[in-house]
């Protein structure tokens, strides 16, 4: 397995300044990550070709490779959809990205992966919580509907666990093959004012210095005795609303969850 960092981390709050793309990835490499998944408030395909040229730089700068961005802004349902997803497809080839994550109908994912492959860039879904995987028999229902050797689940337990569905060792060598991309963000069900609905449960996300309630070390031992070498995707580790917030996260926590990193007060 090697490890993720995703821009939603430090994902700007309103009135707040975003993290520059060379913060990002400096904080990315200081902190042992050795992949980064960019969000769209970090690159878009409006964006100036300036951007995604400064991208390419500090991924190399930093032995950093894109992992994966984001389809963002429609699900993938019509021909318009289709022509914007193209958009993204060239943005992932100049990006030299890896893989990318979309949703949308089966007949045009299908049409999409077809596409995708021809420019070595994998597509992924999540199996998120209100969309039809958000549970164990749809996602592998839905799997089965878009059996497309470059048509990948980003596995999510975090949802599964929200829904109150089990992640068992079945399942886990059931969909192994599938697999191109786990998503880390965890929480911890509350009954307090503080608590958003999500699923079947009331959660919040673990606060800086928690663990939380997923069991994310079994489930990464799991799949790591099953074979699983892919990424593994730090994508929302707490209550972070600031980029101050999310470096004190990764000094404190990096460790504790098996990155290669050692404190650094210049981080």
């Amino acid at each position: 397995m090697y490890y993720c960092l995703s821009g939603r981390v430090f994902e700007p709050s309103p009135g707040s300044i975003p993290l520059s793309p060379r913060e990002f990835f400096r904080l990315s490499s200081k902190a042992g990550f050795s992949a980064v998944e960019l969000r769209r408030w970090q690159v878009a395909p409006e964006n100036e070709n300036a951007v995604a040229a400064e991208i390419r730089t500090l991924s190399a700068q930093y032995s950093l490779p894109v992992e994966m961005i984001t389809f963002r802004g429609r699900n993938l349902e019509t021909r318009a959809d289709y022509e914007y997803f193209l958009r993204y497809l060239e943005l992932a080839e100049r990006l030299e990205c890896r893989q990318m994550k979309i949703s949308g109908s089966p007949e045009m994912l299908l049409k999409a992966a077809e596409r995708a492959a021809a420019s070595n860039v994998r597509l992924g879904i999540n199996n998120h919580v209100h969309t039809p995987l958000e549970t164990v028999s749809g996602m592998l229902e839905f799997l089965r509907k878009v059996a497309h050797p470059n048509f990948f689940l980003l596995f999510d337990p975090s949802h599964l666990w929200l829904m109150r569905e089990a992640v068992t060792p079945w399942l886990l060598a059931e969909i192994i093959p599938r697999i191109s991309y786990v998503v880390v963000q965890d929480y911890v069900e509350t009954a307090g004012s503080s608590g958003i609905d999500i699923g079947l449960r009331r959660v919040r996300p673990v606060k800086l210095d928690e663990t939380g309630e997923v069991g994310y070390q079994s489930v990464l031992s799991a799949l790591e005795e099953l074979g699983y070498d892919g990424p593994v995707g730090l994508v929302q580790p707490g209550l972070i609303s600031s980029a101050a917030g999310g470096k004190q996260w990764l000094r404190e926590n990096c460790s504790m969850r098996n990155f290669d990193y050692e404190a650094n007060p210049t981080l």
